[in-house]
């Protein structure tokens, strides 16, 4: 609560998305996993996607232009 920007937005309610806030029985009956076992379902499902590029398709042009350009200019 030290800074305006925690005061703005702490009540939004975001809830981390590994932990468990259920009781021990509630946990246990959802298959009791492990932080580490729920944390590799998430990579897993994150490394099944299709990767989605962030850049536009004329950046990723020029990018590839400059890394073509290095090589070329390593291998003489």
């Amino acid at each position: 609560m030290g800074t305006e920007h925690t005061r703005r937005h702490v009540r939004e309610g975001w809830q981390p998305r590994l932990i468990d806030r259920n009781s021990y029985d509630q946990w246990q009956a959802k298959g009791g996993t492990s932080m580490r076992e729920r944390a590799r379902a998430v990579i897993e499902d994150i490394l099944a996607e299709e990767p989605q590029s962030v850049l536009s398709p004329d950046v990723e042009k020029q990018i590839t232009a400059i890394a073509d350009k290095a090589v070329a200019d390593q291998t003489g």
